[in-house]
């Protein structure tokens, strides 16, 4: 990106669109990926309202997602982090978990990860 590009027009509150838009497909990458969406939409938000983004290029922050959550706990009250952990653990399951010993409705959790992120981003 040249120093003469326009700022990008990206924001965190569009994903949520695209998490319900893979909400309504079928198959199990499209519901898995709207797990994980929902997710990042809300963390990348919450990161943002505590203040913990971090300047543009900088490495890869092991710890960014405990510190957000403790932050948030901190700032907006603890039943909003707990929410919050719950949905990171589905996120987890979606992106790493390919062989699950039981069987999963993923259109369920994809809905669920929505409710919760909506819940979240209510808060914040």
């Amino acid at each position: 990106m040249s120093s003469t590009s326009p700022p990008s027009r990206f924001r965190w509150e569009d994903v949520l669109g695209v998490a319900i838009d893979l909400s309504k497909l079928a198959d199990e990458a499209s519901l898995r990926s709207s797990v994980s969406r929902s997710y990042y939409f809300v963390f990348n938000l919450a990161r943002a309202k505590v203040g913990l983004v971090p300047p543009p290029g900088s490495p890869p922050q092991p710890d960014a997602h405990r510190k957000c959550w403790e932050a948030v706990a901190h700032t907006f009250g603890a039943a909003t982090a707990k929410t919050a952990r719950a949905l990171r653990e589905k996120r987890n399951n979606a992106d790493y978990d390919l062989f699950v010993p039981t069987i999963v409705r993923w259109d369920w959790e994809a809905k669920s990860a929505i409710a919760k992120a909506r819940k979240i981003a209510r808060v914040l």
